[in-house]
């Protein structure tokens, strides 16, 4: 009876083993399949570095085991952030000893397939997954940089049209001023030669009256020799 016992608790315990490695393979098979976490503050605020030249935030992949099996051995979840271990529940994560994976075979291979084999050159899902989303990263930056330089672009082509626009406003300005001034003096000098005009026509006037005034006195003159 003794020995069924303990056949039966050696049995559980390896089933409880079994369990906590797929335990950790399910996590990391589903990273593989819909994406790695990236790097966060408790508050669920991305940890980023910043691409200086185009001032622009790069997000920053989380750990994940790859390139050798000892990596997922030691892997217990410690290694991730705080908002990754809350997120993806990492909290009953353990180490796992290499003889206890080793004696499923089947795990061996899920195993291998997601981690890779650095040594052998062999890359993992995971890394497969982790370079994707770098790539991915690595396009937004590129059309992050082709925006600022689209942006520059028009800035500048801007700010020669301003340029330009301002120097015929003050083209505009001048020729209206220079207008403005040889009209004053148009006015000015017709406005003298008016007054010059009438200047003359007084005179006249007062010529006109004069020789009138001396024929007059003429015809006078003459009727009073006749009497």
């Amino acid at each position: 009876m003794s020995h069924i016992t303990e056949q039966h608790v050696s049995q559980r315990a390896k089933e409880e083993a079994r369990g906590r490695i797929v335990a950790k393979l399910d996590i990391l098979e589903r990273w593989a399949k819909a994406g790695l976490p990236y790097l966060r503050t408790p508050e669920g605020l991305y940890i980023t570095d910043v691409e200086s030249n185009i001032n622009q935030e790069v997000k920053q992949l989380d750990y994940f085991p790859y390139g050798a099996m000892d990596q997922f051995f030691k892997w217990d979840g410690s290694q991730n952030c705080l908002y990754t271990q809350q997120e993806e529940e990492l909290g009953d994560l353990h180490t796992t000893p290499r003889k206890t994976v080793m004696q499923h075979m089947d795990l061996v291979e899920r195993l291998e397939l997601l981690v890779g084999d650095k040594r052998k050159g062999m890359k993992g899902l995971l890394l497969l997954r982790a370079e994707a989303q770098i790539a991915e990263t690595s396009g937004e930056l590129a059309q992050a940089k082709a925006e600022l330089a689209a942006e520059r672009t028009m800035n500048a082509n801007t700010q020669r049209e301003f340029i330009r626009y301002r120097t015929e406003i003050n083209d505009l300005k001048d020729d209206l001023a220079r207008e403005k001034k040889i009209h004053a003096e148009n006015l000015n000098l017709g406005q003298k030669q008016l007054k010059n005009k009438d200047t003359q026509i007084s005179l006249l006037r007062e010529e006109v009256a004069r020789l009138t005034q001396q024929l007059n006195e003429q015809k006078c003159n003459r009727v009073e020799v006749l009497k």
